[in-house]
């Protein structure tokens, strides 16, 4: 059985005009993009399949595929969180490649990271305090200040400039409510013992 599919986005700086749909430019541009992924991850470029190529800059949505022909080879959530890893470090492959060294951003599913720090046994953590976080402390541990926390920090993760994040990458937009519940919940205390508010 293989693992599932990976999608990823990348943003790159470059006028999306210049590769027009359907003109040799933009056969290029999809030629280097997966050639430059498959020199920086170690995999064939035929486990690389663009979806979709839209303005904002150029945001390439493409989906990494199991390898049919071996099963130790990695995992398509192996392979996106090395091509995050490396879009976040300046000397790495995929920034010194003829297309994707005008990467800008990258998006990845949360499931998708979450699923490769269980095979690679890393742990996944934030490295900054969010700002929806630091503008929902609850006042106390009670369940009423909790539920007022939660409220207001779901509410400012999900509607906010701040993408929320797993291991210092923005995840995709439909894994972004299910990631403000997760991240605000912890935050404001469920998990840990209630205290009661006990009236005289």
């Amino acid at each position: 059985e293989f693992d599932p599919p990976a999608e990823m986005e990348l943003t790159i700086n470059k006028n999306i005009e210049e590769i027009a749909e359907g003109t040799p430019e933009r056969a290029a541009f999809e030629t280097g993009f997966k050639g430059d992924l498959a020199a920086a991850t170690g995999i064939p470029g035929f486990r690389i399949n663009i979806t979709a190529i839209r303005p904002g800059s150029v945001v390439v949505v493409f989906v990494i595929l199991p390898d049919p022909n071996s099963i130790v080879s990695s995992t398509p959530a192996q392979v996106a969180s090395i091509i995050a890893t490396q879009a976040a470090d300046p000397t790495s492959t995929l920034l010194t490649g003829s297309v994707t060294s005008a990467v800008t951003g990258v998006s990845v599913a949360a499931s998708v990271l979450e699923a490769a720090a269980q095979t690679t046994g890393t742990i996944i953590t934030t490295s900054t305090q969010p700002d929806y976080f630091a503008k929902s402390e609850p006042a106390d541990y009670t369940l009423p200040n909790m539920e007022r926390c939660l409220s207001r920090c779901r509410r400012l993760c999900e509607t906010g400039n701040e993408i929320p994040t797993i291991d210092g990458y923005p995840v995709l937009a439909i894994e972004r409510p299910r990631i403000c519940k997760t991240q605000c919940m912890a935050h404001c205390g469920f998990g840990r013992p209630i205290v009661r508010q006990v009236f005289a």
